[in-house]
């Protein structure tokens, strides 16, 4: 007699077994929120291993691999629609990133740095993961093994490479309708700021302390001054270069201990490890009629591995708010003409 031959059935795979019981969606939010949690304490409880949240490996591997979590567990339709793989990880780090503000994790102004990062990343990750799934169908649980490992076994290698150190200028310029001797006044001088002297901008929104007083007035080459900024922003300035009613520059230094832990993380801290901003000058040129140009610059320290991004962040803030003291500048001198025509009345 001729048997039948015996069908033998196959476990169904442990995403597959996941997938029954959960909505792959919300599961997928959820799981990626937890890694992300879970890698971001790894990341910066061991520095002398993954040396910390700021490098390529953490900033660009983990939104990828978030982005690949979110949609791991979506079915064959699901991951055949593009728009499944790309918006859908948007939800997760954005849940990610409120649950690391909730914790006390990061900061506001580092969440909102992120973000215009992490949102395409995801959403590359969750292409990626759609089309390895596709492609290696059988291989689910070793792909996403293999894409979850990579930021851990990237880091350490990462690490043995010195980051790039870049020096550059952030530069401004503005004509008024003053001589040099009047702006040489208003800049050398500029005594306190009210809160309503600087425009509301989103860099102020998400933290960026404003200036609020010189603690006295440069006189010579080697003045000494401190720069008060709100949320106790402290900086020391000191005369480097002195022309008179020309140009002049000046020395920052600001000693990362003495800065409040609310203030700024250290991650974008000011004299910290990646960042620092080293001089600032201003030079005054004439101009016909009676007209001053103004080029207002600042020199600026990068060191890590994301100086590109990190330089893209630097000339949005630094460039906003040398806009906004220049505006306050020309404010200050229309109000110092009006009251000159007032006496001469």
């Amino acid at each position: 007699m001729n048997q039948k031959p015996v069908k033998v059935e196959q476990k169904p795979g442990f995403l597959a077994r996941v997938r029954r019981f959960l909505p792959p969606a919300p599961t997928g939010i959820a799981i990626g929120v937890t890694f992300g949690v879970i890698a971001r304490l790894v990341f910066e409880s061991f520095k002398p291993i993954f040396d910390g949240a700021m490098t390529m490996s953490f900033m660009v591997g983990l939104p990828t691999v978030l982005g690949a979590l979110t949609v791991i567990l979506g079915n064959e339709k699901q991951l055949a629609d593009w728009k499944f793989k790309f918006f859908l990880p948007w939800l997760t780090i954005a849940s990610f990133l409120v649950v690391t503000l909730i914790a006390h994790l990061e900061g506001f102004i580092c969440v909102a740095m992120a973000l215009p990062l992490w949102i395409p990343l995801a959403g590359f990750g969750g292409l990626l993961t759609g089309w390895l799934a596709k492609k290696y169908r059988d291989r689910k649980k070793e792909t996403l093994t293999f894409l979850l490992a990579l930021p851990f076994v990237l880091a350490p290698l990462e690490k043995q490479l010195p980051p790039p150190l870049i020096h550059y200028d952030v530069t401004k310029e503005a004509i008024y309708q003053a001589d040099p001797a009047e702006i040489w006044a208003q800049i050398t001088r500029p005594g306190s700021f009210s809160p309503t002297e600087f425009s509301p901008t989103f860099f102020h929104w998400i933290g960026i302390p404003n200036p609020q007083e010189a603690s006295q007035p440069f006189d010579s080459l080697g003045s000494e001054r401190l720069g008060i900024f709100e949320k106790g922003l402290i900086f020391e300035e000191k005369v480097t270069e002195w022309v008179p009613n020309e140009r002049f520059s000046f020395s920052v230094h600001i000693d990362p201990k003495d800065v409040p832990p609310t203030t700024l993380d250290e991650h974008v801290l000011v004299g910290g490890r990646y960042y620092d901003l080293e001089t600032v000058s201003f030079h005054l040129i004439p101009l016909e009629n009676g007209q001053t140009q103004v080029v207002f610059s600042s020199r600026h320290r990068l060191s890590s591995n994301l100086n590109l991004y990190l330089k893209f962040w630097v000339n949005a803030v630094v460039g906003s708010y040398q806009d906004n003291f220049l505006q306050v500048l020309e404010t200050r001198l229309a109000h110092e003409n009006e009251g000159l025509n007032a006496q001469n009345l």
